[in-house]
């Protein structure tokens, strides 16, 4: 009873939670697809107008397909713009070691906009 009570009150959760765009991508490694699956975080650089920073993600798997998902599964992203930062590791970062990425050195981040009267945001970001 209490949980309920609390989540209810949480921001993001309950009817009164903003609403979300559908943004479906792929990620592509030189035109190709993905060497290993991986996961996407979709970074808040700024909000659109009336509504509130909100880091979303998704996952990925070799045939790169991502959907968004911001407070529950494949539900989008908030309006706003967006940085696309890809995970894709060789060999993942443990307690031991920093891990090896498929993302050469140098990879900056693209961007992404979510506009509040977008229907869905479709994107590919390559990675070269």
């Amino acid at each position: 009873m209490i949980v309920a009570a609390l989540a209810a009150t949480l921001p993001g959760c309950g009817p009164d939670r903003p609403t979300t765009v559908p943004v479906r991508g792929r990620i592509t490694f030189k035109g190709g697809p993905p060497p290993a699956a991986g996961n996407v975080n979709f970074a808040p650089l700024k909000a659109a107008e009336g509504y509130t920073l909100r880091p979303g993600y998704g996952s990925f798997d070799e045939t790169g397909e991502v959907v968004a998902t911001s407070f529950t599964t494949d539900d989008g992203l908030l309006p706003g713009r967006y940085e696309v930062k890809i995970e894709c590791w060789r060999v993942p970062p443990s307690e031991d070691s920093p891990g090896e990425s498929y993302l050469p050195a140098n990879y900056v981040p693209e961007e992404l906009e979510v506009s509040p009267t977008d229907k869905t945001v479709e994107f590919t970001v390559d990675v070269h």
